[in-house]
């Protein structure tokens, strides 16, 4: 299994103004049921993002952090909003650096296309398996072969742009013989590939990955000193371990992120430099041992 990251991501944290990431939930809807996703178990409301508010998060980005990455992911496919093209074509006209979390399932070439035109930055997209038998048990409902296909077309797709993409291999032990094949493969065919450990979304999912004791931890969680999260109603949550709703700080139509970041998190995350972990959300989730993920490139 993979071995942790630990120092490499020490030394990649700071104090930042505004969140780095601003992850941004456009549909809580899902096309698939992953293993190591907490979706299915969702009790708030789902739905998709409105225009409106998405408009907003990259109204203030732009004012406030100009540099700092959107992200469209948390608990859905955000291929799934039906106003996804109009929303991420907003974010690129504005300059924002956008990072889009896709399964490739609904990304046949002439919507790839269409993303590319939008200025996406990076594509992520979530395979985790080499093989049909590995993705099946993985990715629940998902259809190997298509997103394979897709894959493959739209990193063609994407040698045309300045657009890249990053296909995903969450290391567990369904996967872990595959992990040497899976990079080869796609370095191959041009692809950046990322391996990285099964998180536990706080204590959404299990996950036998994070097995450092509190006793070993001698740093601030990474999630919360650079990301904050936004789910598709504009509800503010501290990072992606609150993914119900259990703690909402505020909501984005009425309140803004920097306020957001300047208050309740500026505490959570000074309990944090100061290696008090024991509060709300941080409590038992084991995510701050991921460590820094790892990146294969093609070869020039």
């Amino acid at each position: 299994m993979l071995k942790q990251n630990i120092e490499e991501i020490k030394g990649t944290l700071e104090r930042y103004p505004f969140p780095l990431e601003v992850i941004v939930e456009v549909s809580s809807y899902c096309n698939l049921n992953c293993v190591m996703c907490p979706q299915p178990k969702l009790t708030r409301p789902r739905g998709h993002m409105s225009n409106h508010t998405f408009e907003k998060i990259v109204d203030e980005m732009v004012k406030e952090s100009p540099k700092s990455r959107i992200w469209p992911a948390i608990m859905g496919e955000p291929l799934l909003d039906p106003g996804i093209i109009k929303k991420l074509s907003y974010a690129g006209d504005a300059g924002i650096d956008i990072q889009l979390n896709t399964n490739a399932i609904l990304v046949p070439a002439e919507t790839a296309k269409k993303l590319v035109d939008c200025k996406v930055n990076t594509f992520y997209i979530g395979l985790d398996a080499m093989y049909k038998k590995t993705y099946d048990k993985i990715r629940l409902d998902g259809d190997f072969f298509l997103a394979v296909k897709h894959t493959i077309g739209l990193i063609e797709i994407a040698k045309e742009s300045n657009s890249k993409v990053v296909v995903q291999l969450i290391n567990m032990e369904e996967n872990d013989a595959e992990v040497q094949n899976f990079i080869d493969f796609w370095t191959g065919l041009g692809a950046i590939v990322k391996i990285r450990p099964r998180l536990g979304w706080g204590q959404g999912v299990e996950t036998s990955s994070l097995v450092l004791s509190e006793s070993e931890r001698d740093f601030p969680c990474p999630w919360i000193t650079r990301t904050i999260s936004i789910h598709w109603n504009g509800s503010i949550v501290q990072c992606d371990a609150d993914w119900d709703d259990k703690d909402v700080l505020g909501n984005v139509n009425t309140i803004t992120i920097k306020d957001i970041w300047d208050g309740e998190l500026a505490k959570n995350r000074e309990r944090h430099w100061n290696k008090d972990y024991n509060f709300g959300n941080c409590d038992k989730c084991k995510d701050w041992q991921a460590g820094k993920s790892y990146f294969y490139y093609p070869e020039e």
